[in-house]
């Protein structure tokens, strides 16, 4: 898979309470080259139902997640670089939403078991939201992630979020995740996103 793919096509029909429905999809994959397969994606579908534009974007992460055993021999703090992708909803049908690629770094503080980090444009260079302080815990033999986030800047400062994610592969080199936001006054203004970053010397 080429990094940074994007796609978009009319996948056919499918029938909802009897409805013929026509879908189309959207999708960026961010696939990570360090041999330790992390890939994230953020997939869109769009259609029309009973009269009504619609549209649904769900993040993607998957990968060889770090067994949950090697968090008590994690030690120190580690900066973790890599990139991602933010659609914004709130409009339909799906090439109407846009994508914005950024730039993630995480900073994992393994001795205290705390993660936080934060997102920033990667055209623009400006600051997106806060990935703020939130525990490392241990999940179905995985060591993951799940915090809040504070949106930043003249859009992103009105949202409210969540972000979580796995850290992948030996020695917990990598990690993968997803962030979902709101913005406070109008619910229908939401961004998907899903990233991967890698563990820096």
């Amino acid at each position: 898979v080429s990094p940074n793919r994007h796609s978009f096509h009319k996948i056919g029909i499918v029938y909802v309470d009897g409805v013929r429905l026509p879908i189309d999809m959207r999708y960026t994959v961010f696939p990570y080259t360090s041999n330790l397969h992390a890939v994230a994606a953020v997939m869109g579908v769009s259609g029309r139902l009973n009269g009504h534009d619609y549209a649904r974007h769900f993040p993607l992460f998957r990968g060889t997640p770090t067994p949950a055993s090697d968090l008590a021999t994690l030690s120190g703090t580690v900066t973790y670089n890599g990139k991602g992708t933010l659609v914004e909803s709130g409009s339909a049908p799906i090439h109407n939403s846009q994508n914005i690629p950024f730039r993630a770094t995480l900073s994992a503080d393994f001795n205290n078991k705390t993660i936080e980090g934060k997102i920033e444009n990667a055209l623009s260079g400006k600051q997106i939201m806060l990935l703020n302080n939130a525990p490392i815990q241990t999940l179905n033999d995985a060591i993951t992630f799940n915090g809040t986030i504070t949106g930043q800047g003249l859009y992103y400062k009105n949202h409210t979020g969540s972000y979580q994610g796995t850290f992948m592969g030996e020695g917990a080199k990598a990690l993968a995740g997803e962030i979902r936001t709101v913005h406070k006054d109008d619910p229908k203004q939401t961004s998907t996103s899903a990233f991967v970053a890698e563990k820096q010397p």
